[in-house]
């Protein structure tokens, strides 16, 4: 069992009273029933028609299916209920289920990576969905990002379309991806670029870890999880879930130790929340983070796509970027 200081007890116990009912945080496999429910009520009053001008490319049939995939996936926060039931369950396992799940979601609704103008830039951000996926060993969902994500990634040119994210997030995107690719050159220039930029705490947190990367420093390593550690339960404007455990506080470790395992040495992996010394425990095991998930009640094209991650028939039909 975790050691629980008082400020753990104290987030712990917001996330399971009001306005956070325990009863919703449902298993995975009923959480998707639910979304197949929502997205099969959906198409059948004809809701999805109301995507039209903002996909006006896509025929009926894709339409239906973005339509699916967005009811199913879009509208459930799952690395937060992933959070919630690994400390009301005690479960390490199912966090990973949950946080596969929010890896995966982001790819299937974002990762063509169309870039047309008028459109929210939300792929900017699969970084971050990226450093989750490596939090509980989903490297089916990484391999799925680099196979379709542009790398570099392009620069928003067009003044009149704002990305929603800050303009620094591409460089982020090329770090993480970059170190992922090996692409060494691309990698320490983002870095450079970013230790030049005024970021949140967390950010300059993972910086340091991407320099330690760079420079093959196991002390930078430590340095920026450790900044990463302190930042998140400093962390304003967030749901207490997020403050109480940091899957992207794994995701850094794990990225840094997928380059070279001595460069994460310095870090004590028995460390307290909002590092989950279980969850790194459970990790080492490897394998599927969904392997153990029961998704039988779930139509078997749907458990199939979500598991093996094929790209979305809707992908097909959308401009060139």
């Amino acid at each position: 069992m975790l050691k629980l200081s008082r400020q753990d007890r104290k987030l712990l116990d917001e996330i399971t009273t009001f306005p956070w009912d325990p009863d919703k945080y449902r298993p995975l496999g009923q959480s998707l029933l639910e979304g197949v429910q929502r997205a099969e009520q959906t198409i059948a009053g004809g809701y999805y028609r109301n995507l039209r001008p903002c996909w006006p490319e896509l025929s009926d049939s894709a339409l239906r299916s973005l339509c699916f995939d967005t009811a199913v996936l879009g509208y459930t926060a799952w690395a937060l209920h992933g959070i919630a039931r690994r400390f009301i369950h005690n479960s390490p396992a199912e966090l990973s289920e949950f946080g596969a799940m929010a890896a995966r979601k982001e790819w299937v609704l974002e990762g063509h990576a169309n870039t047309r103008p008028g459109r929210a830039r939300d792929f900017e951000i699969l970084w971050s969905s990226a450093l989750w996926a490596l939090a509980v060993g989903d490297y089916r969902v990484i391999e799925r990002m680099l196979e379709t994500l542009p790398y570099p990634l392009p620069r928003n040119t067009d003044k009149r379309y704002l990305s929603t994210f800050p303009t620094y997030y591409p460089l982020f995107s090329d770090a993480v991806f970059g170190v992922l690719r090996r692409e060494t050159s691309t990698v320490e220039e983002a870095v450079h670029a970013l230790s030049k930029r005024k970021l949140r705490a967390d950010e300059s947190g993972l910086v340091l870890c991407l320099r330690g990367i760079v420079e093959r420093s196991p002390a930078l390593v430590a340095e920026g999880l450790a900044a990463q550690t302190k930042s998140t339960r400093r962390a304003r404007s967030c749901d207490p879930h997020y403050k109480l455990l940091g899957l992207g506080l794994h995701g850094a470790f794990e990225l840094c130790r997928s380059v070279d395992p001595r460069l994460i040495v310095e870090w004590d992996t028995t460390h307290l929340l909002p590092w989950d010394a279980e969850l790194h425990d459970w990790r080492r095991q490897g394998g599927d983070p969904l392997r153990d998930a029961d998704l039988s009640m779930i139509p078997a094209d749907l458990e199939e796509r979500l598991t093996e991650l094929p790209t979305p028939t809707w992908w097909q039909e959308l401009s060139p970027t």
